[in-house]
């Protein structure tokens, strides 16, 4: 069968940086999923994506052989056969050039007359409508965060396309769509070589074809290329930079020719900020600050990207410097101008900011963080005086002139204006880290006055949310309470706090006067944030069904949840599991028909005293008392459980070197007596740590019956 090249090109106006690299990755996930769902074969897909065009190559596509049965009506059946029952002429021909035996026709009725019919297959083969209609599907469904019009066309898209090219093989692919023909022209750099550029055939669409005309095409090799580029200039600057990812990809998406520059224009380095200065720099100007290769200092010079190559770069560099040096200026003018108001003054005009609606100003929020951190922060022994300045002063940052300009500093201005302000390091601090973390893996708060402003902060916004009874959608959380709950879960579980998430809601609930069913919402937000632990636990790899059987039991503990998950995680990854069954198994079996080892576990504090213990047995007896303590004391889950893995292996070593059932009557009590103190032993293990999940394994019944005994076994101890 033949196989062709194929080739798609949009040319587009500059789509915005932030979003290329999705925009890219869902055109070429929908144009495979397309490909597969029309039975179409290729050995290599591309995409490639610059900021002013979006491709699709796909080399030796071809047609999976696809076969369509039909039905073809012959003539009469009244005029097919002779009253003898032999074909006729007519009957005969039709056979013939349908090609079948007339022997294998069949009768059919259609509209109360008689036919005859046969069965036939023909190929469908038409590669090129198949992929027309794929490109026009396609175009209408590449998904765009932010979309716009253009022309008179209804459809919607993050920038107005162009030009549109579409080739099989050399072959134009007729695109009429948008007001636009499909064509075999491909364009150059936008600035360096705009003319027209055409491609005789798909194979040609190669990213060395571009490099004549200023293009890099493929978007990884653009990136590395920029990223290798940085890393040498710096190393002639005797300079180290910090390549952030996101940063590294909103430059790459930003250009199609890039050219590394360097700037050297930061004077007076020590007047700012080092947090402004950088963020001034990665996130304002998408600049890369360089740091001193010793002593990490951050320097003077800055390397950049620019999207022109020039022969005398020097305007460009100055251009840069000089954008750097206005955008520096402000920000010593913003940080002269909030300073002249005492940072705690500013209190008051969060009156001024709304919080939502119905939910209050900003300062009402601030009360509100007040007094769920004094809360938590008795809660965790954490100083309640200075969590209450910082609950205070934690949003007092709002109300600056730098926090206006430049809002992703939320927190980082509230601790340098609280320090210019001398409030303690601590309180400082709290305020930066109240926001942490902002994502799912992004660093924790450090310290407990941070822990308790952070828990605080979050939990009243969720709270705060649900009382106004709005229903989350699935891609739609304005007030980031996915992030905030998931924020709270690793707080309390990686610090090992000990708060109570159910008491924690109440309280949070209760400061707000407006809520009538307070019940209900407290029920929505412990669902909601359960269920948020659920997720989290997933996507960290935990196994479903040991999640759902953990949560079976009802606990609101968040530290015992996620220990318990561990652990399980670890034995049935390690699969210790199964020889802590098998053992135990072995111990029901023996016991089974022996109902009066119950009233033999009485005798089992007087085993230390006696006389003929063999060395397995005295071992097996030290290693029960071990389980014993441990349980008692409430030790971690993972030492408990290496106890019963030790455990397993000396019962077995017991099962080898001991006969249960001797004919001496006490030794076969006594031996009968140790049995029934593992099984009673392993029953408080499983309570304590595995309970459902183990069960499934176990002799269901058997638990149900002598569950209440245990627990009377426990006190009686």
């Amino acid at each position: 069968m033949k196989k062709h090249d194929f080739l798609l090109e949009l040319y587009i106006e500059d789509l915005p940086a932030q979003e290329l690299k999705s925009i890219s990755k869902s055109f070429l996930k929908i144009f495979k999923k397309n490909i597969k769902k029309n039975k179409i074969q290729y050995d290599m897909i591309k995409s490639f994506a610059t900021p002013r065009r979006l491709a699709i190559t796909i080399c030796s596509i071809h047609y999976i052989q696809k076969y369509k049965e039909i039905r073809k009506k012959g003539p009469l059946l009244d005029h097919s056969f002779t009253e003898k029952g032999n074909a006729t002429p007519i009957a005969l021909s039709w056979a013939q050039h349908c090609g079948i035996n007339i022997k294998d026709a069949k009768s059919l009725t259609i509209n109360k007359k008689k036919y005859l019919t046969c069965k036939t297959k023909y190929k469908k083969y038409f590669l090129i409508r198949t992929v027309k209609k794929i490109i026009l599907y396609v175009l209408v469904h590449i998904p765009s965060k932010k979309t716009m019009h253009w022309n008179e066309e209804k459809f919607q898209f993050s920038r107005p396309i162009r030009n549109i090219i579409a080739l099989l093989d050399d072959q134009i692919i007729p695109i009429n769509i948008f007001n636009l023909s499909s064509n075999r022209f491909s364009r150059g750099h936008v600035f360096m070589n705009p003319q027209k550029i055409e491609i005789n055939c798909a194979k040609q669409y190669r990213s060395k074809f571009f490099y004549q005309f200023y293009v890099m095409i493929n978007y990884e090799k653009r990136k590395n290329f920029i990223k290798d580029e940085i890393i040498k200039l710096a190393k002639k600057l005797y300079s180290i930079p910090k390549i952030h990812k996101k940063q590294l990809n909103e430059v790459t998406s930003s250009v199609e020719w890039p050219v590394i520059l360097y700037g050297n224009s930061i004077k007076n380095i020590l007047i700012y900020q080092k947090k402004i200065l950088i963020h001034t720099m990665e996130a304002c100007q998408k600049y890369f600050p360089l740091y001193d290769v010793i002593n990490k200092k951050i320097l003077t010079k800055f390397i950049f990207i620019s999207n022109i190559e020039t022969k005398n770069p020097n305007n460009i560099i100055q251009g840069n410097e000089s954008v750097l040096k206005s955008k520096l200026s402000n920000v010593i003018f913003f940080l002269k101008k909030d300073l002249n108001i005492p940072f705690f003054d500013r209190l008051l005009l969060l009156k001024n900011i709304c919080f939502k609606k119905k939910l209050g100003s900003m300062y009402d929020k601030t009360n509100r963080i007040r007094l769920i951190s004094i809360y938590i922060a008795k809660q965790i022994n954490a100083n309640v005086s200075d969590t209450e300045r910082a609950a205070l002063l934690s949003k007092c940052d709002l109300t600056t002139y730098m926090i206006i300009e430049y809002p992703e500093l939320q927190g980082s201005i509230g601790m340098y204006y609280a320090i210019k302000n001398k409030e303690k390091k601590t309180v400082a601090l709290a305020i930066k880290e109240q926001y942490l973390p902002n994502t799912s893996t992004a660093n924790l708060p450090t310290q407990p006055i941070s822990y308790a402003l952070s828990i605080a902060e979050k939990i009243d916004t969720i709270t705060g949310i649900f009382s106004l009874e709005k229903k989350l959608k699935n891609h739609n959380d304005p007030f980031a309470l996915r992030r905030a709950t998931i924020g709270i879960i690793r707080i309390i579980i990686e610090k090992e706090l000990n708060i109570n998430i159910v008491q924690l809601i109440k309280k949070s609930i209760h400061i707000y006067s407006h809520i009538t069913n307070k019940k209900q919402i407290q029920k929505n937000v412990l669902k909601f944030i359960l269920s948020k632990f659920k997720h989290f636990l997933e996507k960290k790899g935990c196994d479903k069904k040991i999640i759902q059987s953990v949560f079976a039991l009802n606990t609101i503990d968040f530290i015992d949840i996620h220990s318990r998950i561990l652990i399980l995680e670890k034995l049935y990854k390690q699969k210790k599991i199964d020889p802590i069954i098998k053992t135990f198994k072995r111990v029901e079996n023996i016991l089974k028909n022996q109902p009066d080892y119950f009233t033999m576990y009485s005798d089992f504090p007087k085993i230390k005293n006696h006389n003929n213990l063999t060395s397995i047995e005295e071992i097996l007896i030290k290693s029960l008392n071990n389980i014993y303590n441990d349980i008692k004391n409430k030790k971690k889950y993972s030492i408990i459980v290496s106890h019963i893995e030790k455990l397993v292996i000396i019962i077995n070593s017991f099962f080898d070197t001991s006969f249960i059932y001797d004919k001496n009557k006490k030794k076969r009590k006594f031996r009968l007596s140790i049995l029934g103190n593992i099984k009673i032993y392993f029953y408080i293990s499983l309570i304590f740590i595995i309970y459902k999940i183990l069960l499934k394994n176990l002799l269901i019944k058997i638990f149900m019956i002598q569950f209440i005994w245990i627990i009377f076994y426990t006190i009686y101890i």
